[in-house]
Order: structure tokens, then sequence, then C-alpha cells
């Protein structure tokens, strides 16, 4: 494994060793008020022996839809709609207890994120989830209360998004509310292959967690000016006002966010 430090986190940078695959159907309630509509997103777990990567499988199948179009079609993308997916990745260090984010917003960025400190309980109850016993665990984290059911038995350690710190695999977790939920979807094991799991990306520009929602906010109010200003070499280039507006709307904020608190 090659190791990179950057601003005192240690991150694998090239190769780590995979001890397998866990899939999630993700399912949140973006709108208390409307309980029946659920977005739904097929997402993936890397599992490393030092660094976990979670990410939209249905990204992956999206992107390779896309390049296939561009090459049946000479360079010319048919169609770019369809089912909204998520281009962030979460990098979790187990060793340096450190969580990178990579974001995609027409640039590669990635920033540092604060490790999670969940106070997890553990609970004496035992269910199994694809043939494989797990234990109850409950936990704050951000606002909501979730339960999480992970197992022991395959001697690797890992969560969906950020509900990391159990001693084990979490296969299956959700807010207590059932508005957020990850469920178990399969498990591929494939110890001993070596996998890429890098995450600074390549030409990814370095940047913060606040900046990068400014960022965010800045190309959803005037989206123009910010592909203009991305199709630079600028860095983050597109200017925020003093009041972080630069069109004459704001862009809606999302009524039932995953994370409802800040600290």
């Amino acid at each position: 494994v090659c190791l990179l430090m950057v601003n005192g986190l240690i991150i694998a940078q090239q190769k780590d060793t995979s001890l397998g695959k866990v899939f999630y159907t993700f399912k949140h309630m973006v709108d208390t008020t409307n309980t029946k509509y659920f977005r739904e997103e097929n997402m993936g777990l890397n599992l490393g022996t030092y660094i976990n990567e979670y990410y939209s499988v249905d990204k992956i199948k999206k992107d390779s839809i896309a390049k296939a179009q561009i090459v049946q079609s000479g360079g010319m993308v048919i169609n770019t709609s369809g089912k909204k997916v998520t281009s962030t990745k979460i990098f979790s260090d187990k060793i340096s207890k450190k969580i990178v984010v990579n974001e995609t917003l027409l640039k590669l960025y990635y920033y540092d994120d604060t490790y999670p400190r969940i106070d997890w309980k553990i609970i004496d109850a035992i269910k199994e989830i694809g043939g494989i016993k797990c234990t109850k665990a409950v936990g704050d984290y951000k606002g909501r209360t979730y339960e999480a059911w992970f197992t022991t038995e395959l001697g690797i350690e890992g969560a969906p998004w950020k509900l990391v710190g159990l001693p084990g695999l979490v296969l299956e977790a959700y807010d207590v509310k059932m508005q957020v939920q990850f469920l178990f979807a399969g498990l591929e094991k494939n110890t001993g292959k070596m996998i890429e799991i890098n995450s600074v990306p390549q030409n990814g520009i370095k940047t913060s967690k606040k900046d990068f929602q400014q960022l965010k906010e800045a190309a959803a109010n005037n989206p123009a000016a910010f592909i203009n200003s991305a199709s630079s070499d600028a860095g983050l280039g597109f200017k925020i006002s003093a009041d972080n507006s630069t069109g004459n709307f704001k862009p809606k904020k999302q009524q039932n966010p995953l994370e409802l608190i800040d600290n």
C-alpha cells in the first residue's frame, strides 16, 4: 500500500487489499409532507484492509451507459436524463480515523470531513441478514437515532455512509422513524484481491466542506456563470458575492436532509 500524508491525513493512495463489497438499497424520505415517496439508490461499500469506499452503484452504471452512447454516436451524448444519482464518494480510513469526501461538480473536488464519534449502545438482540448473524446497536448521529445491525462473523469493519464505529460490518441500518434506510442487498467476497482505492482523485481540487457547499449553492443559483467559470483553470474559480447570491433565485433546500444538524 502506498501512503500519502496530506495535512496530517494518512490515506491509501494506490492499492489496497480488498476484503469484499457490501451492497445496500438506500431509501430516503426527502420530504416529510410526502411520506409515501422515498428516493432510492443502489449503493456499495468497497471494503479495503485500510480504507473503505462508500459510493453509488447506480452512478457507475449511468456513467458506463453514457460512455457507450458517446462511442456509438461518435462523440455525442444522446440522453443524459433519467434517475438522479449520487456523485459523492466517502472514504473512511480505519487506521487514522479520518474521512475524505470526493465530490463532482463539473470538476473533481475533495475535502476532509469529521470522523463520526457515535456513542453506539450494543443491544442484546440478534437476527440473521443474508444468512449472517447480526447484533443490534443504537446510536445518535446528526439529529437522528439509528438502529444498526452488524456482524463480527466476517472479521471486517465497515458501515454505509458515515455510520462507523462498530466492531464489525454493518449490513443494515435505519433511523428509528424509518426516514433513512440502508437495507442489505448483497455481499461479494474477494479476499486477497488487489484494488485501487484513491481517496484523492487525479486532478482533484482540495477544498473544505463549507467552501464546497457554497460553491454548490452558487452553481445552483447561476448555472451558466458557473459552467463558464469551471471551464477555466482557476480552481474553485467561481466568485461568490457577500450574500452568497449570484442570481435571482435561491436553490430549494432539502426539507428532510440526511444530516438534520451540523454539529
